[in-house]
C-alpha cells in the first residue's frame, strides 16, 4: 500500500477534492476511478466527523493499492481532511485491511491533532504508520 500526501488544496466541491487525490502513478484512469469513488459517495457519505472523510472503492481502474491524505486549505461541506482509499477491483481482502486501519488510526487523538500540521508527504507517511502501530494490537 502507497502513502501520498496533498496539503493544503483548494477545491470548491467534494469531486474536486477527490479527484485532485487520486495518485496517477497509481490508477490507469484518474476519470475511471473518480467515477467509481463517487458511485460509492452516492450509496452513502464517507464522513467520519471532525471534518474527516474517507472516501474509497475498489476499481478495474487501480494499478496499485494507495491510501491518499488531502487537506484542504478551507473545508468543502464540513469536511477539511480526505482519506481517500483505492484497491484493485479483485483485491477485496486488502481492501478491508486497509479501510480498517486507516479507521482505527483516525482512533489515535494525537493522529488526529496532527493533521492540521503535517508539512510534507513523508511526515504524514510515518504519522499514518505509528497510528496504525499504535491500535494494531487492539
Amino acid at each position: 500500500m502507497r502513502a501520498l500526501a496533498s496539503l493544503d488544496i483548494e477545491a470548491d466541491s467534494r469531486e474536486e477534492a477527490i479527484g485532485k487525490a487520486v495518485p496517477r502513478e497509481c490508477v490507469s484512469s484518474v476519470e475511471g476511478f473518480l467515477k467509481d469513488v463517487m458511485a460509492r459517495e452516492a450509496i452513502s457519505s464517507t464522513d467520519v466527523g471532525n471534518g474527516i472523510a474517507i472516501p474509497h472503492a475498489r476499481s478495474r481502474s487501480v494499478r496499485e493499492s494507495f491510501v491518499s491524505f488531502v487537506r484542504l486549505r478551507t473545508d468543502v461541506g464540513g469536511v477539511r481532511y480526505f482519506f481517500l482509499l483505492g484497491a484493485k477491483e479483485d483485491e477485496e481482502r486488502e481492501y478491508m485491511r486497509m479501510l480498517t486501519r486507516v479507521a482505527r488510526a483516525l482512533l489515535v487523538d494525537s493522529f488526529v491533532e496532527k493533521l492540521g500540521s503535517i508539512k510534507s508527504a513523508s511526515e504524514f507517511e510515518r504519522a499514518l504508520e505509528l497510528a496504525m502501530e499504535a491500535v494494531a494490537d487492539e
